[in-house]
C-alpha cells in the first residue's frame, strides 16, 4: 500500500488536467503578484473550508458530482481542484480590481466569495437531501 486508506490518485486524464491547471494558474500567480498582506491571508482561510466542503459532498450519501467529475473531488485530487478554483477566482478578483481602479475591494470580495461558496454548496445540498 503506497497511499494510506481513502486517498486514489484520480486517473491519467484527470491528473494531467489538475496538474496543468495547478501550474499554469501557479505560474500566472507568479507572473501577476498579486498584494498578498494580512487581510489576503484572512480572505483564504474560507476557500480551505471549500475544500472540504468540495469532499464531502462526493461522500456517501450524498454522492453530488456526476461521475465523469467524481474524481476531481475525491482525495488528494480535492486539494489542487481546490487550489485551482480559488487561483482563478482571485486572478479575476485582481484583474477587475485593477481594471477598475478599486484594489482596496479585491481582498474583501475575495473573503465574501470564499465564505458564500460553501455556505451555498451546504444550503443547496440540504435542500436537495430535504425532497
Amino acid at each position: 500500500m503506497v497511499l494510506p486508506a481513502g486517498l486514489t490518485v484520480p486517473p491519467l486524464p484527470y491528473l494531467v488536467v489538475l496538474v496543468g491547471a495547478t501550474l499554469l494558474i501557479g505560474a500566472l500567480l507568479v507572473a501577476i503578484e498579486p498584494p498578498v498582506d494580512q487581510r489576503t491571508v484572512l480572505a483564504l482561510a474560507p476557500w480551505m473550508s471549500l475544500g472540504g466542503v468540495l469532499h464531502a459532498l462526493s461522500q456517501p450519501p450524498i454522492y453530488l458530482y456526476s461521475p465523469a467529475l467524481d474524481p476531481l473531488f475525491r482525495a488528494p485530487a480535492v486539494y489542487l481542484t481546490t487550489f485551482v478554483v480559488t487561483g482563478i477566482v482571485w486572478l479575476t478578483l485582481t484583474m477587475l480590481g485593477v481594471r477598475r481602479g478599486s484594489d482596496g475591494t479585491v481582498t474583501r470580495n475575495f473573503g465574501l466569495l470564499g465564505a458564500g461558496t460553501p455556505t451555498v454548496l451546504l444550503v443547496l445540498t440540504a435542500m436537495t437531501a430535504m425532497r
